[in-house]
Parts: structure tokens; sequence; C-alpha cells
């Protein structure tokens, strides 16, 4: 299915004249997840407000970002799931076993310390941002061409090649 079919289908579920609870729940959603995750806000933040934010951390919560992509069970119904595997799905998290923040891969795992996780997560915010700057300089996408021109670009990025699921949600 091509990437205007995929859009067609998505319309069609959420504007379900049977359903317009749906259309209400992604329009409400969407809204919340945009002014709590908003470029313009993780630019705003630093440190280790900046990780706790963006991160699984030694914080017991449900508001970081990773937390509302992978577990929040309304965005994970109308906007499809990515939980399973590990959390170094995330390129950091703060890795309780080991009291440390972790990135890597599970079978080559790197242990930073707090500085380093901080440097790591502003590295990546970094790579967010250029990636919305980069997708807001080819908008509006209206053929296939676009998306690819746009997906070409995109994989110049260092963190789309490492975490392309989440980065992609």
């Amino acid at each position: 299915m091509d990437g205007a079919g995929i859009s067609d289908l998505y319309e069609s579920f959420v504007n379900d004249p049977e359903y317009p609870e749906l259309k209400e729940l992604e329009v409400k959603l969407r809204t919340e997840f945009v002014e709590e995750f908003s470029i313009k806000r993780l630019k705003e933040l630093s440190g280790l407000e900046l990780i706790r934010k963006m991160f699984y951390s030694e914080i017991k919560t449900n508001d970081s970002l990773c937390y509302q992509l992978e577990r929040n069970n309304d965005i994970r119904k109308i906007f499809g799931s990515i939980a399973g595997g590990s959390a170094h799905k995330f390129g950091l998290f703060y890795y309780k076993k080991r009291n440390c923040w972790t990135g890597g891969s599970p079978q080559k795992p790197t242990y930073y310390t707090e500085e380093e996780a901080i440097v790591e997560g502003e590295h990546i915010r970094d790579m967010l941002v250029k990636g919305s700057e980069i997708i807001e300089s080819h908008l509006p996408l209206n053929s296939i061409e676009d998306y690819e021109s746009l997906y070409d670009d995109l994989v110049e990025i260092e963190i789309f090649h490492s975490m392309k699921i989440w980065v992609m949600k």
C-alpha cells in the first residue's frame, strides 16, 4: 500500500461516522501530546530535566516522552504501539539494576554517568529537532515522490538509523 493509501485508510478510520468518539480522541491526544512534547518545548529543556522528560528515568513516572509513546493505552489505540523489546530502542534510559543511564544495544550496552547521559540526551533531542525541521521543509507532502524525497533526507540523520521505530511514531 502506498503512502497515500495508508493516509486514506487512517482518515477513514478516525472519521468513521459510526465512531465519532475516535476522531475526538485522536484530536485530543494529538493536541495534548504536541503541547507536552513539541520541538519548541524540548528545545527549552536541558540537563537532567531534559533527559527525565524524554526518557525512562530513575524517577517512576508516566509523563516522559518514551512512556507516552510506548505505554499510554489511548495513544497506542489510536496511533499504534511500539511496546515490546527493550528500552534500548530509545537510545537512552535509566537502568535501575545498575543504577545508571544506559544506551547502546542489549548486546553491547553503554553505561553513562549522569553528565554523559545529559550529553547523549541532548544529542538525541537535537537529532529530533533536525528531523522535525527536515519534515517541515518538505511540507506539504502531496505525492509519493514527496514522501520519497523526505525519506531520503531523513535517512541521512544519525538518529533515524538507530532509533527508527520511535522516531517515526
